[in-house]
């Protein structure tokens, strides 16, 4: 049996380019009941990317790359390995990046 997905994760999927939504909506018409599928993100705020590239990293690491330090958690795991905490591709489009203050 199909997973249909529900309205929350249909609503985290706003603002996803369409062809990655009918990826999502196709994986889930293809798993079986026993599984879960659940969309956790989509689009970040640039404060929500801001907050996971300060995991695993000092305020001096966070401010190198143009992360204000106040995010830094080096106590915490590692949640993202890119090199520049604002390309990435949970965010609007590369536009929306141009201004990085928070």
């Amino acid at each position: 049996m199909a997973i249909t997905l529900g309205q929350r994760s249909l609503s985290r999927l706003d603002g996803v380019h369409p062809d990655l939504v009918r990826v999502v909506k196709r994986a889930a018409a293809m798993a079986t009941a026993d599984e879960d599928f659940t969309v956790l993100e989509g689009i970040r705020s640039k404060e929500q990317m801001c907050i996971n590239y300060g995991k695993g990293r000092t305020a001096a690491q966070c401010e190198a790359k143009g992360v204000p330090g106040k995010y830094a958690q080096p106590k915490v795991a590692k949640v993202t390995w890119l090199s520049d905490p604002f390309n990435s591709n949970h965010r609007r489009a590369p536009t929306d990046m141009a201004a990085r203050s928070i």
